[in-house]
């Protein structure tokens, strides 16, 4: 039900980040152009007369916000950059993805999914990030989805309906 609405913002976020890169691109040729047009002999009279001080100011803003939705949308979405040296050297049954909250009363709860679980495969698919575990729980939805849970050095399979 909250599905839909939520992949029409991701969609707007993918446009508007694309956009915007698209906008500070375009602005920035424009300004190098014209700081070639008024250094050329005949052009330059008329190139000087066209104030584009503003551009690098512009861009600046713009590529800030393209960083701040690009992160969001990147942690969101398990797209972005991360240092993964110290990750490697643990033991493999510590991989995963931890289970920091469980809602009372939630399918989670209720399969007996515990604050502190480390959530290892859902469908038999390793689970690394969270971006890993979002797109498992995509794939999931309208059935039951079976995890290789890591609690306290145990693992078992847990089933889990997703709402």
């Amino acid at each position: 039900m909250l599905r839909l609405p939520l992949r029409i913002l991701d969609r707007l976020e993918e446009i508007l980040i694309a956009s915007l890169m698209a906008a500070a691109t375009l602005i920035t040729f424009a300004a190098v152009v014209h700081r070639y047009l008024s250094t050329v002999p005949g052009i330059q009279d008329y190139a000087t007369e066209i104030d584009m001080t503003w551009a690098q100011e512009l861009c600046i803003y713009m590529f800030i916000w393209v960083a701040k939705f690009g992160a969001a949308y990147g942690v969101r979405t398990g797209i972005h950059v991360g240092v993964d040296v110290l990750v490697n050297r643990l033991p493999p049954t510590t991989r995963g993805v931890v289970v920091t909250n469980v809602a009372d009363g939630s399918p989670a709860s209720v399969a007996g999914l515990e604050r502190g679980d480390v959530i290892q495969e859902i469908d038999h698919v390793r689970i690394t990030s969270v971006g890993d575990y979002n797109r498992a729980v995509g794939r999931a939805m309208g059935h039951t989805m079976l995890l290789l849970v890591n609690r306290q050095g145990n693992t078992r399979y847990i089933a889990v309906e997703p709402q």
